[in-house]
């Protein structure tokens, strides 16, 4: 009977659902076919493999995420060791030249000692009422001026005004012969305070005593000179200054007559070029990461932006101030900028992009600066990032092994408990079956069967009746 398209021949008329749905019905039922179809034995046993794949995932997979954050930690570890190193870099070449000035500057102060005891023997300095022309040269400025001024004497003999180093010239040289490097007596020239060379060691550069030339009070840029501002306030000035036409680390003792009044100086000093290089060879041998070097910089006045040690001493004396990284950045103005603001013993770092000549890209550096102000150096340890985090590969490549060996380890793990599961399986199901066959023997109406019962022993050996 067919009504209105519902029932056919007393049943209802199965309305079609979407393809989907009926796919996924044939799906099901087969897999309920297939599992159906499968022994009690083969059941147990994909039991048994699953529960134990199931484990063995679990616990590769909690070992390998905490691999995973052991090898963060150990990177972060790793990443604030080598900051530290390249601290204790920078600091180590700082303090190495720390120490160097405080002995050197013990051995200027000494000298300075000396040079006062031997003016002192000589009966001291005084003015006398003659006076003599001089053709004095600025020091700094090259500007030379016409001036009259008394003769200086010491112990009522004029110290002359002589250029030739093979002529004697009194208490400067018996300073040298004491172990001094150099020595000069100024005269005061000026109310303001230019001194005058009238007696010294310091030689020009054509070899001749720098009789005649001067400090000025007032430097080129209009900034009062450090060292006349000091011995003009009665003080002693120790440390790095300008001599005529190189820096030494110096001394300078302000001169009085017997009135009190201050007629000049007295300086001793060391050429900061002999200095430097009795740290210079430090330096250079320092290594950092695998091409990594320390090198210094001027931090101002003249030598600002000019290397005075470079990389394996190549570049020495070369004016960098305007060079720019690979991203067109003024790196050394800015390095330099702040690096001479440091407090000391402060550091500071700058990371830029850098590519040498022959590479096919530009990579990231990374540079440590400290500012020594007694010597106006602007120390700086240079290394490539790549370089120092070469160590990531060899934490990640043995992340890598040991996840690869938990892998395989697993995968043994769940092939020999597969196995056994096989074994008990089918130990398990053979006792099934004589245990089934008795019974349906039993069912038909025979009772002369029997039922094998297991052991201990018999578990592994085979079973009694």
């Amino acid at each position: 009977m067919l009504t209105n398209g519902t029932f056919v021949c007393g049943r209802p008329l199965k309305r079609g659902g979407p393809p989907g749905e009926s796919i996924d019905r044939s799906r099901k039922k087969g897999v309920r076919v297939f599992w159906m179809r499968l022994t009690l034995s083969v059941k147990v046993f994909l039991f048994g493999a699953c529960v134990v794949l199931i484990t063995v995932a679990a616990l590769v997979s909690l070992a390998v995420w905490q691999s995973g954050r052991y090898n963060d930690l150990a990177q972060r570890e790793v990443d604030g060791l080598i900051n530290a190193d390249l601290d204790h870099i920078t600091l180590g070449i700082y303090n190495l030249v720390q120490t160097e000035n405080e002995a050197v500057q013990q051995q200027v102060d000494a000298d300075l000692n000396v040079a006062q005891h031997l003016l002192a023997e000589a009966g001291g300095v005084g003015l006398a009422t003659e006076s003599v022309s001089w053709t004095a040269e600025n020091q700094l400025s090259d500007e030379r001026t016409a001036i009259r001024l008394p003769k200086m004497l010491v112990g009522g003999q004029w110290l002359g005004s002589n250029p030739d180093p093979t002529v004697e010239t009194s208490v400067v040289d018996e300073v040298t012969r004491l172990g001094g490097e150099s020595a000069t007596i100024f005269q005061r020239m000026n109310p303001r305070g230019d001194m005058l060379r009238v007696a010294t060691t310091v030689k020009t550069t054509k070899g001749l005593r720098a009789t005649g030339t001067y400090i000025p009070a007032i430097n080129p840029d209009g900034t009062a000179n450090p060292v006349v501002a000091s011995v003009m306030s009665g003080k002693t000035y120790s440390g790095r200054a300008y001599v005529v036409n190189a820096y030494y680390l110096t001394a300078y003792q302000p001169m009085r007559d017997v009135k009190g009044a201050i007629v000049g100086m007295l300086y001793v000093g060391v050429r900061l070029a002999d200095v430097e290089a009795r740290v210079r060879q430090s330096i250079l041998r320092t290594p950092v990461g695998r091409t990594g070097y320390v090198f210094v910089l001027g931090g101002a006045g003249k030598e600002r932006g000019r290397y005075i040690i470079s990389q394996r001493g190549e570049r020495d004396g070369e004016d960098i101030w305007e060079s720019r990284d690979s991203d067109g950045r003024p790196v050394v103005q800015e390095a330099i900028k702040k690096a001479v603001a440091l407090k000391p013993g402060e550091l500071a770092a700058e990371r830029y992009r850098w590519q040498n000549p022959g590479e096919s890209a530009p990579r990231w550096k990374v540079v440590r600066l400290a500012y020594f102000r007694p010597w106006d150096w602007v120390i700086a340890a240079s290394v490539y990032e790549d370089e120092l985090q070469s160590y990531r590969a060899t934490l990640s490549g043995g992340r890598q092994r040991m996840t690869g060996f938990m892998g395989a380890a697993g995968f043994a793990i769940t092939l020999i408990m597969g196995l056994l599961a096989a074994f008990f399986a089918w130990r398990t199901m053979g006792r099934v079956r004589r245990l089934t066959a008795a019974v349906e023997s039993v069912t038909r109406g025979s009772l002369d069967g029997t039922v094998a019962h297991a052991t201990r022993s018999a578990f592994w050996h085979g079973p009694s009746t």
